[in-house]
C-alpha cells in the first residue's frame, strides 16, 4: 500500500496536519486542499487513491464535491471517505447515497481511521 496518493479536503489546518503527518508515518504520501474549489482540477492531475473529504466547509460543501467527483467519468471510481462533526442520520445516509466509502465522526481516533484508509484500499484493489 505504500506510494498510495491521498487527497485530504478540510479547512480545519490542526485536521490537515495531524492527518498528513500520521498517514506520512504510514507510507502514504498526501495532499491536502483547505477547500473544494479546486478539488476536481487537481484529482484530475493526480489521481489520488483514495479522497479524505470534510462535509462542513466554505464554498463547495463536502457533499456537493462528492456529487461532483462520483458525475465525472474520470475520477467516480476513487473512494471518498467523510470525515464530518455531523452525526446526523439523514446527514449520514446522503452520504451513502452519494457513494461514500466510509462515513467517519468527528473526533476521530487516528489510529482508526487509518485503519479505515487502509481496509478502504484494500477492498478498491480487490474490486479492480
Amino acid at each position: 500500500m505504500d506510494n498510495k496518493i491521498i487527497l485530504i479536503v478540510e479547512d480545519d489546518l490542526y485536521i490537515i496536519e495531524l492527518l498528513t503527518y500520521n498517514l506520512n508515518k504510514e507510507g502514504f504520501n498526501v495532499i491536502a486542499l483547505p477547500n473544494g474549489e479546486t478539488v476536481l482540477e487537481l484529482a484530475g492531475k493526480i489521481k489520488p487513491d483514495l479522497i479524505i473529504l470534510d462535509l462542513m466547509m466554505p464554498g463547495l460543501n463536502g457533499h456537493e464535491i462528492l456529487h461532483l467527483l462520483k458525475r465525472n467519468m474520470q475520477l467516480h471510481r476513487i473512494p471518498v471517505i467523510i470525515i464530518s462533526a455531523l452525526i446526523n442520520k439523514d446527514v449520514i445516509n446522503k452520504s451513502f447515497e452519494l457513494k461514500a466509502a466510509e462515513y467517519v465522526a468527528k473526533p476521530f481516533n487516528v489510529g482508526e481511521l487509518i485503519k479505515i484508509v487502509r481496509r478502504v484500499l484494500s477492498q478498491e484493489a480487490v474490486a479492480v
